[in-house]
């Protein structure tokens, strides 16, 4: 799902001001694990997932297994 949001954002038209840009989108995953005390656990991985997706270029889904 994470992948078709990212592809139907890159091909969305947008003007500012008549000059057409480029949208992309980085987007960081995590699974949920029986292990995890509280929600911010959950919300660090996804974070690091996110920094990762933008360091490896951005405009890519990534996800950091637990």
């Amino acid at each position: 799902i994470a992948e078709r949001i990212r592809e139907k954002v890159a091909q969305l038209s947008c003007k500012v001001n008549g000059t057409p840009i480029i949208l992309t989108i980085s987007i960081g995953l995590t699974p949920l694990a029986d292990e995890d005390k509280d929600v911010e656990a959950v919300l660090q991985r996804a974070d690091k997932a996110l920094y990762k997706a933008k360091d490896d270029g951005r405009n890519t889904v990534v996800i950091l297994e637990n």
